[in-house]
């Protein structure tokens, strides 16, 4: 469950992010599909509906599941990039060595992030969970 403290933290990002694209709360609300209120509880702080922050995610032209990510772990909202549209295409050995490649050369967070991206462009399961699946 995620804290008030990540959830303010949260806030001041979307808050910051919305004014960096240009756009007041009423015109990000609209853009989200929720109501202004429910963006200014976002931005305030507040708990919303897991929904809800998929749809404003999606309106700051985030992953839509950015903001659910970032209060279960800390990883900060991004831009889907085109390397990520790569990965939902690329052949498993070529995804394999480059999630080994990251984990060898990196901090332990870019590879979870990393990971986390394979399983959201594979449709919830990477090329490491699919080779555990089969040897067992």
């Amino acid at each position: 469950m995620a804290t008030d403290d990540a959830r303010q933290r949260l806030g001041d990002l979307v808050a910051a992010r919305r004014k960096e694209l240009g756009l007041s709360k009423e015109a990000a609300a609209r853009l989200a599909g929720i109501s202004s209120i429910t963006w200014k509880r976002i931005e305030d702080g507040d708990p919303v509906q897991d929904a809800k922050y998929a749809s404003a995610s999606t309106a700051l032209n985030w992953d839509p599941s950015a903001m659910e990510n970032y209060l279960a772990d800390g990883l900060p909202p991004h831009e889907p990039s085109p390397a990520e549209d790569f990965i939902a295409d690329a052949p498993d050995p070529v995804v394999e060595t480059m999630l080994e490649t990251i984990r060898k050369q990196h901090p332990d967070w870019v590879y979870k992030w990393a990971m986390r991206v394979v399983d959201e462009r594979r449709g919830g399961r990477s090329a490491a969970k699919r080779n555990q699946g089969r040897a067992g």
